[in-house]
């Protein structure tokens, strides 16, 4: 008996593949987080397995390949920018953006990479043993950047919290809790808190302000940007189209296998932008109100040095 295991993972979102035969049934069982789009307990012939990939891959391959390349660019363009803007933060947290994005470098390689050669692991299992190296490859990549993520938009809540170590407490144990309900639920209640600590920063309540006075597109689109509220959005939007889609196993294996990858690099990309944009926000506020402190200080030695003029007089 034979077992490949095809694993998109998707950060936050994991869709696993688990194609097994013995004797001649088989059983594809796609197991997303957090609901399980068709039931392992479904028997199919071979050739029905073989058939269902075959048809299913290809049909969204090219534009899978070209939406991931495209995305990962963008990855590539904030990391980079992080780099250039955010010399002075140190060297672990610059090791951690190196690690995410080689995670993400391993993801976009080696996922379109699988999704090619499985049906032709299917015909000749034999013949493609390295498929279950580069998917363990995927797996571990996929759980590390998973990791690095989740702590970095903690330490951020921690941070925007002032330090308030027992709220950080409670939402760590509500996400396990609801983690009970629904494997999907801690990411969405993360991201969805730093979303909400993000908008009563200073700097972007005065952006909500421009946007009531100028109702520009563009600072709307920065506004959501920079509060994250892409990544809950995208998690959400996500659960709901796997729901809708459980009742089909056809579509059900083609979406886990091509739109939650996707998915999950869009979130990335969104929480990303919202913690860079947020760090260069506090070092432009620590700028200012540095500025505003010598400049009281100046304002009162002046002072100081025109009563002393005076009393000499």
């Amino acid at each position: 008996m034979h077992n490949y295991i095809l694993m998109g993972l998707s950060r936050p979102i994991r869709a696993a593949v688990v194609v097994g035969s013995h004797a001649n049934t088989a059983h594809i069982s796609i197991l997303t987080r957090p609901f399980a789009g068709i039931s392992s307990s479904s028997a199919m012939t071979d050739p029905e397995v073989r058939d269902k990939i075959a048809t299913t891959v290809p049909s969204g391959l090219i534009s899978f390949k070209i939406i991931n390349v495209g995305i990962f660019g963008l990855t590539c363009y904030q990391v980079f920018r992080y780099y250039i803007r955010n010399r002075e933060d140190r060297t672990s947290l610059k090791i951690l953006f190196a690690i995410l994005w080689t995670t993400e470098a391993i993801n976009i390689i080696a996922v379109p990479m699988n999704y090619d050669r499985l049906p032709n692991a299917l015909d000749k299992p034999d013949a493609y043993p390295g498929i279950v190296w580069t998917l363990a490859i995927v797996a571990v990549a996929g759980s590390i950047g998973d990791l690095i993520l989740q702590g970095m938009i903690c330490r951020r809540i921690l941070r925007l919290s002032n330090r308030g170590w027992v709220p950080l407490l409670v939402l760590i144990i509500l996400s396990i809790a609801s983690a009970v309900i629904n494997p999907h639920l801690p990411t969405i209640i993360l991201s969805g808190t730093l979303c909400f600590l993000l908008s009563i920063q200073d700097q972007n309540t005065l952006r909500l302000r421009r946007i009531t006075v100028s109702t520009s597109i563009c600072s709307a689109l920065a506004y959501v940007v920079s509060i994250g509220a892409l990544a809950p959005l995208c998690l959400i939007t996500s659960v709901i189209l796997n729901t809708s889609l459980a009742r089909s196993a056809e579509r059900a294996f083609q979406f886990a296998m091509l739109y939650n990858p996707v998915v999950q690099k869009l979130y990335l990309n969104a929480v990303l932008a919202a913690l860079i944009k947020s760090w260069e926000d506090e070092r432009v506020g620590a700028f200012r109100s540095g500025d505003s402190i010598e400049l009281s200080s100046s304002v009162s030695r002046v002072e100081s040095r025109g009563t002393e003029a005076a009393a000499r007089e």
